[in-house]
């Protein structure tokens, strides 16, 4: 399938037969390689309406409208992702990217208190299943380590961020 001026096949087979995998893959690829946040985020709502319950597709569709600037919907789809798969390191990791951008604003009070608690939730998940995702996430985004720092040492995270 040529798409654009790239050609596109997707990395996991399974989303040849699979249409919310088909697009998640879509998406992932429009937002790394082709730089399109908003085909990014068309195609990981389109895998949401195919399967509404896929953490994966809620989670893709976080990171294309964060990048786009529709943090409001990032933070929505984040809580979905969150309610759908609590305890699964994997989609927590992928979670943990848009920290940084979910604590901005939270309100210091107890109206913020479930966000902080569901990104710590995220991280303890991340440091005993994903340690070496999380290392790299570290490294590679340091906003959202510092973040993710200050959250743990009890440091101020809202407003101004």
């Amino acid at each position: 399938m040529n798409v654009g001026l790239d050609s596109w096949f997707p990395e996991n087979r399974t989303a040849l037969f699979d249409r919310s995998l088909y697009n998640i893959d879509r998406s992932e690829t429009a937002s790394l390689r082709w730089q399109d946040e908003r085909l990014a985020l068309e195609l990981a709502i389109e895998a949401i309406e195919a399967t509404p319950g896929n953490v994966f597709a809620w989670n893709a569709a976080a990171i294309a409208a964060a990048s786009g600037g529709f943090d409001d919907f990032a933070r929505t789809a984040l809580a979905r992702s969150r309610a759908l798969a609590p305890n699964t390191a994997r989609a927590a990791i992928q979670r943990l990217v848009l920290a940084g951008m979910e604590l901005e604003g939270v309100p210091e009070d107890e109206t913020g208190d479930s966000t902080r608690t569901a990104i710590l939730h995220d991280l303890k998940l991340a440091q005993l299943y994903e340690s070496q995702a999380l290392a790299t996430l570290y490294e590679t985004a340091p906003d959202t380590a510092e973040a993710l720092t200050r959250l743990q040492t009890g440091g101020i995270v809202g407003a101004g961020g």
